[in-house]
């Protein structure tokens, strides 16, 4: 293990800087002259951005000026990239300083010159710290899980100086008494095992270079008592850190977690500090995500506490920009994916863009590779390079985009080359069930990417008592329970070659099963001054069958006065009097005193006002080519792209709506794209370069068997589960069945690239090439699909 030093204060070892200035945020005074005083221009030298650990760096603002001439003063500041930290500095007000960081990771180093009068847009540079060590394994940060739960391990950060990583291997040192925990993929970059016992797992990485070079790191997992309250992680996540004045900037928390799992969350957003006189705004502060805008240039730091059930918190914050500077670009790959050997496989950003619209370069580079590979990538420097594996293993891939004056790096990507793909393991069941009952596990969902015929490995690893699992056909299994508490079941699925990774599910057995609540139409909401609220709870229900109790409580503004009636009833009512945000929660109590408990958050806009904004962004194919003429709605008003596939357009919208982006053309699959609710006047909502499946004509031929004896005609159906490159910004759609006659082909227009389920009528079964097909995009050589059903 690498213990860091989580204070941020530590991680800036030394900067020392010459000369003077003022740190303040705050426009100073104009005085008052006989000609208009110009901006000043902030520029940070030197354009490097790629440090060494450890190592002093110099930068200056020796080129940033003043076109009337005017004396400049500096303000300079460091903000570490994951966490939005600021990293402290002795001084920040001189002309040059020299930086020295202990902490690898990437970082922005931002600028700021003032001429006495007015204060310069944002110079911004992006920095990486990267170790000296010729090999630097990474094996994540320290995290808790639950008893039962599968712990993923991930190497992909893992780096090297010289040459590529040409091996993993994981390994667990330490667990807890009784653990039988096993790595069983161990010379993968990512990885995974169950947590089967409560205490600390010690996870090792090792890895090996081209040059023969070893080097270890170890992560360290917390495995908690079911019984016990963990504490949710709150993080934050957005494409971007420096913004355009108005521009709309959405902050994700989808990587938040709660080790409980099926914890009710709720979410409280802020902006915690603002520059003076600025006007941000949070288009929820309740949501699970929220968007941000500011009129104001200057720094914002915004905050979310996400809180459990039981009331135990994290807290989070997000640090923006706002100014007009150059905008570093956005460079995103795709989810990891499996690859065929000796097939050329084409190199593609899922959202690589720049948010001024300026052509970017690429530098695409390998990372890691099997030992006795010998491929390369093809075209480097090119937006879809090429890579053709010629050995079984995993091809670790990142790509670094530059716009001519800021670069940054993408996440890195693992194309894993097998002759036989992973199975997948799925588990239905109910997480809640009742004493002495029978309790079904249904594994049939599970698959394999080849149509492969699946063996089903269950077990119970965690339970009060010692009950036996059941296998029965088809995948699925039953036990049944004689002890309340938590039952921990696992499932493994093999395809003739390897097992897939396993899959858990925690159960809840019970003397008597809580009350379920079920509220009628939407839970949160947002409503204008004025309009009431209805809240129907009438569908709640008790597994057993009893009685249910009711009770509602209100929590509302501080200077509101209304309060629900009757909080013992089954629907409520009530009409806020005053804008802000309204908690109606409701308990619900059966027979046996088990209790349930359900928020509904309401937000009150005060009015509705007419907001007028842009949209704009461009639609991509799979090769990120521009899709001319696409035609698409927003908000049910129909527009077109021009020849490039670029679109930008002025929408007029309530305070408070939403924004849906939908396309309605023939050529691609629909999709849609909506926003949070928007609250900002002249809003920008930049939706960058935007991947939709394209259709294209497949040569589709549908063989049978020999012993084939159904009918001449068979409906095909196509649901589009997965595309590539993967669809960031609009979410695609498709599900459709063909009539085919057997023994025949047919053109089928099909979005691509893209996976689809394959499904035939009843009573056939697809033998080749399985329940999954993959469509490639091929506008030139064309696309052929060739399916082989027989009888069950």
């Amino acid at each position: 293990m690498k213990w860091k030093n989580s204070i941020a204060a530590s991680t800036c070892i030394l900067m020392s800087a010459c000369g003077g200035g003022s740190g303040s945020d705050e426009q100073p005074k104009s005085v008052g002259t006989a000609k208009t005083n110009a901006t000043p221009v902030a520029q940070i030298m030197p354009k490097t951005s790629n440090l060494n650990l450890g190592s002093a760096t110099t930068f200056n603002a020796s080129q940033s000026y003043d076109s009337d001439g005017d004396a400049l003063k500096y303000n300079w500041e460091l903000i570490r990239k994951n966490d939005q930290v600021s990293i402290p500095l002795d001084k920040n007000d001189s002309e040059e300083i020299v930086i020295t960081l202990q902490d690898e990771g990437e970082y922005i180093l931002r600028l700021k010159v003032s001429d006495g009068k007015l204060f310069s847009p944002l110079a911004e540079l992006p920095l990486k710290i990267v170790s000296t060590a010729d090999l630097t394994p990474r094996a994540g940060t320290n995290f808790t899980v639950k008893k039962g739960q599968v712990i993923n391990l991930n190497g992909a950060d893992s780096r090297t100086l010289d040459g590529l990583i040409t091996a993993y291997s994981w390994s667990i040192t330490e667990k807890p008494a009784g653990s039988t925990a096993t790595i069983f993929s161990n010379q993968r970059v990512k990885t995974n095992f169950v947590a089967d016992a409560i205490g600390q797992y010690t996870a090792e990485l090792t890895i090996e270079n081209s040059s023969n070079q070893v080097a270890k790191d170890t992560v360290v997992i917390t495995s908690d008592d079911l019984a016990k309250n963990s504490s949710p992680v709150a993080i934050l996540t957005s494409e971007k850190t420096l913004i355009l004045p108005n521009e709309i900037l959405q902050i994700d928390t989808s990587k938040s977690y709660d080790p409980d799992r099926y914890e009710q969350l709720s979410y409280s957003w802020s902006v915690l500090s603002s520059p003076a006189n600025s006007d941000a705004t949070l288009s929820s502060q309740t949501g699970a995500s929220t968007s941000f805008s500011a009129s104001v240039n200057g720094s914002y730091k915004i905050a979310l506490r996400l809180t459990d059930s039981q009331g135990d918190y994290s807290d989070a914050t997000y640090q923006v920009e706002v100014g007009t500077s150059n905008q570093v670009p956005i460079a995103k790959l795709g989810s990891d994916t499996s690859i065929t050997l000796e097939t050329p496989i084409s190199l593609v950003c899922d959202s690589c863009f720049d948010p001024e619209g300026s052509d970017l370069s690429f530098t695409w580079k390998l990372l890691g590779k099997p030992a006795n590979s010998n491929r390369e990538i093809e075209s480097p420097t090119t937006v879809n390079a090429t890579l053709t594996p010629d050995v079984i293993g995993e091809y670790i891939i990142a790509v670094t985009v530059s716009d001519g004056q800021l670069q940054t790096a993408s996440n890195t990507q693992v194309l894993d080359a097998r002759v036989n793909k992973k199975p997948i393991a799925k588990i239905l069941t109910s997480d809640e069930a009742y004493l002495g009952n029978k309790i079904l596990l249904d594994g049939s969902k599970s698959y394999d990417p080849e149509g492969a015929t699946l063996s089903y490995e269950w077990k119970i690893i965690e339970q009060p008592s010692n009950d036996e699992i059941y296998t029965e056909a088809d995948g699925k299994a039953h036990f049944t329970s004689s002890s309340t508490g938590k039952y921990v079941v696992s499932l493994r699925t093999n395809d003739g070659v390897q097992f897939s990774d396993p899959k858990t599910i925690a159960i809840s057995v019970k003397d008597d099963l809580a009350p379920v609540i079920a509220l009628k139409g939407e839970d949160n909401r947002t409503i204008a001054l004025g309009d009431s609220v209805t809240i129907d709870a009438t569908q709640s229900y008790d597994p057993e069958g009893t009685a249910l109790t009711y009770s509602w409580s209100l929590q509302k503004p501080v200077n509101s006065s209304i309060s629900i009636v009757d909080s013992s009833a089954q629907i409520v009512e009530f009409t806020p009097d005053i804008g802000g945000i309204y908690i109606a929660e409701l308990m619900i109590k059966d027979a046996a005193n088990n209790t349930a408990s359900k928020k509904v958050t309401v937000e009150v806009t005060q009015q509705s006002n007419t907001l007028i904004g842009t949209v704009k962004g461009r639609i991509v194919d799979t090769t990120l080519n521009g899709v001319e003429n696409v035609t698409f709605n927003i908000n049910g008003k129909k527009y077109s792209t021009d020849k490039q596939g670029v679109f930008n357009v002025e929408v007029n919208i309530d305070e408070g709506s939403l924004i849906t982006v939908t396309t309605e053309d023939e050529r691609l699959a629909e999709s849609k794209y909506v926003t949070a609710a928007i609250s900002q006047q002249d809003f920008i909502i930049d939706m960058g370069n935007s991947f939709v499946p394209v259709k294209q004509d497949v040569d589709t031929y549908l063989w049978t068997c020999a012993e084939y004896t159904g009918s001449k005609n068979v409906n095909l159906r196509f649901n589009m589960i997965d595309t590539f490159p993967e669809a960031t910004k609009f979410i695609p759609t498709f599900d459709q069945t063909f009539s085919h006659i057997v023994d025949t082909n047919k053109i089928i227009a099909l979005p691509s690239t893209a996976t689809f389920e394959l499904m035939v009528d009843e009573g056939l079964e697809i033998t080749a090439p399985g329940s999954r097909v993959t469509i490639y995009y091929a506008p030139v050589l064309g696309a052929m699909n060739i399916i082989t059903i027989c009888n069950q």
